[in-house]
C-alpha cells in the first residue's frame, strides 16, 4: 500500500510540475515563430504579448497587412488591414480545455477580430463571429491548426455577397513538413446586372522545406499543391450565361535533387463556355528544370525586400535580376510548354514550346544579349474549320501566303525556331 501511495504521489507531482516546463518550451517555440514571421514583409506582427501561468497562457498578436491599390482607381481604400488574434493556451501533458480532455503538449483556442478592412462593418462583424481557429501541439511536436468559417451573407453597395463555409486543417511536422487540406463551398455575388458564382473548391498541399525558414516568405519547398474548383460562372440580368468554366484543376509540383529544383505546373478545364464558342478539355502543362536553389532564394529576397511599386518591380531592380539570371544560367536551366491545347467543335488546337538560354552568349551587363542567347523551338496545329466558322479565313489566307502558316488539307500548322538572334518560321528565315 505504501508503494502504491508513493507511485500515486510521484505521478501527481509529475503531472503538476510538467505543465510549467511544457509552458516554457511552448513560449520559446512561440517566440521563435513570431521572429520568423516578422521577416515576412508581406505583413507585420505588432503588440505581441505572451502571458504565461503555470497551466495556461494568453497570447495576443496584431497582424498588419499592407494593402496596395492602383492610383488610377479613385476609391477611398484603407492603407492596411489589421487583424487581432487572441489565444487561450492550455499546457499538457493532460490538457483540459473547451475542446475537452486531451493528451499533448498544448491546445490553443483563438478569437479573431478584424479591426479595419475594406469591407463594411456588418461583414467584419460576421467574420469575427463565424471564424474559429484552434491549434494543437502533439507529443511528437506536430503543430495542427483547424480553421472553421461558418460563412457570411451581407450587402456590399448594390450587391449581395454570400461567402459559403470553409474548413481547413494545417499540419506542420518537425518544422520541415507542411500538410494542408482546405475545403471551401464557394461564393456568390448578385446584383441587378449579373450573378457571379464560384463553386466548391478544394486545395491539398504536401510539401517539405528545402531551403530558408519555414515561416519566412523566402522559404523554398519540395512537394505538390493540388487545386480543384467545380466551376466559375457569370449570368447577365436576364440570367443568360455570360461565361462558365467547369471542373477546373491545377497542380504545381517541385522536386529538388543536388540543390537543383525542377518545377511543373498543369492546368485543366473540362468545359469553357462563351456566348460565341464552346471549348472542351483545355490544357496547359509546363516544366522548368535545373533551377539553383541558392540563387532562387536570392531572387526571393530581392522580390520580398523591394519597396517599389509592383508594376515597377523588374524595372527598378533590373540590374539585380540580370545578375541573378546569369547565375541561374550556370546550371543550364530549361523551360518547356509540353501541352497547350483545347478541343473545339471543329477539332483540336494544340502547340508546344521549348526555351533554353546559352549562358556563354548572355551578358548580365547587357540585357539585349538575351536575344542572341535565347533558343526557342515551337510548333502547333489547328483545324481550318475553326477559323472558317469564326470568319477569320481571309486573315489566315494572308498568313499562308506570307509563309507564316502552312495548310495541309484541313489542318493549319506552323513550326518556329529562334536561335542566335535569327528567326526561322516553317523552314524560312525571316529578317528581324
Amino acid at each position: 500500500m505504501k508503494k502504491f501511495v508513493i507511485v500515486i504521489v510521484a505521478i501527481t507531482t509529475i503531472l503538476l510540475v510538467s505543465p510549467y516546463f511544457v509552458g516554457k518550451a511552448v513560449e520559446t517555440k512561440y517566440q521563435t515563430i513570431i521572429q520568423q514571421v516578422q521577416k515576412n514583409n508581406q505583413f507585420s506582427v505588432k503588440n505581441s504579448s505572451f502571458e504565461r501561468n503555470w497551466f495556461s497562457a494568453k497570447a495576443v498578436n496584431t497582424l498588419v497587412i499592407p494593402l496596395r491599390t492602383n492610383a488610377a482607381i479613385k476609391v477611398d481604400f484603407p492603407k492596411e488591414l489589421t487583424i487581432k488574434v487572441s489565444e487561450n493556451i492550455n499546457f499538457g501533458p493532460i490538457i483540459l480545455s473547451k475542446i475537452g480532455l486531451e493528451f499533448g503538449l498544448a491546445r490553443s483556442i483563438a478569437t479573431v477580430d478584424i479591426q479595419q478592412a475594406f469591407i463594411n462593418d456588418d461583414l467584419a462583424d460576421q467574420i469575427n463571429k463565424k471564424l474559429h481557429v484552434q491549434s494543437f501541439v502533439s507529443f511528437t511536436n506536430d503543430y495542427i491548426t483547424d480553421i472553421n468559417f461558418g460563412g457570411v451573407d451581407t450587402q456590399l453597395d448594390d450587391a449581395q455577397v454570400i461567402v459559403f463555409p470553409l474548413t481547413a486543417k494545417y499540419t506542420v511536422k518537425n518544422e520541415r513538413y507542411i500538410i494542408a487540406n482546405i475545403d471551401w463551398q464557394g461564393l456568390k455575388i448578385i446584383n441587378k446586372k449579373m450573378e457571379l458564382t464560384i463553386g466548391s473548391t478544394k486545395v491539398l498541399l504536401d510539401e517539405k522545406l528545402v531551403a530558408g525558414e519555414l515561416y519566412a516568405n523566402t522559404a523554398l519547398f519540395n512537394g505538390d499543391v493540388d487545386f480543384a474548383m467545380t466551376k466559375i460562372s457569370a449570368q447577365g440580368a436576364d440570367r443568360k450565361e455570360l461565361f462558365s468554366l467547369n471542373n477546373i484543376k491545377m497542380n504545381g509540383g517541385s522536386v529538388v535533387t543536388d540543390k537543383l529544383m525542377s518545377l511543373s505546373f498543369t492546368y485543366h478545364v473540362d468545359e469553357l463556355n462563351l456566348p460565341f464558342q464552346k471549348f472542351k478539355q483545355a490544357n496547359l502543362s509546363l516544366t522548368i528544370d535545373r533551377l539553383d536553389v541558392d540563387v532562387l532564394q536570392l531572387f526571393n529576397k530581392v522580390v520580398t525586400t523591394s519597396t517599389s511599386d509592383p508594376a515597377k518591380l523588374f524595372t527598378d531592380n533590373s540590374k539585380q535580376f540580370l545578375t541573378i539570371l546569369a547565375q541561374l544560367l550556370t546550371q543550364d536551366p530549361s523551360f518547356s510548354i509540353t501541352n497547350l491545347s483545347v478541343e473545339t467543335t471543329s477539332g483540336k488546337i494544340q502547340s508546344q514550346l521549348q526555351l533554353s538560354i546559352d549562358k556563354k552568349r548572355f551578358n548580365a551587363a547587357n540585357a539585349a544579349s538575351f536575344m542572341t542567347a535565347a533558343n526557342v523551338n515551337a510548333s502547333g496545329s489547328a483545324p481550318v474549320e475553326f477559323f472558317q466558322k469564326m470568319g477569320m479565313m481571309p486573315m489566315i489566307d494572308h498568313y499562308i501566303q506570307q509563309g507564316f502558316v502552312i495548310r495541309n488539307d484541313n489542318k493549319l500548322n506552323f513550326k518556329m525556331n529562334f536561335s542566335q538572334g535569327k528567326l526561322q518560321l516553317n523552314d524560312k528565315v525571316l529578317p528581324l
